[in-house]
């Protein structure tokens, strides 16, 4: 690993550490639908997520996803 590059599961710590704090996302819905999402990889600007299936997946691109 490049020095200065962040691992992907500490950078994916700090980002729901962010929602949490920033209260973007309340505790309960943190639990049901951030927290079970792992990082997978990460290249510069964009980090590959995995979530459990694909209802998962609806729901957080309805709610959470940027328009």
């Amino acid at each position: 690993m490049k020095e200065g590059i962040m691992h992907k599961d500490k950078l994916w710590d700090s980002v729901c550490s962010s929602l949490r704090s920033d209260n973007e996302i309340n505790a309960v819905s943190h639990a049901n639908w951030i927290e079970p999402i792992r990082p997978l990889d990460y290249a510069q600007t964009i980090m590959l997520l995995k979530v459990r299936d694909q209802f998962a997946l609806r729901v957080l691109n309805e709610r959470y996803k940027k328009k």
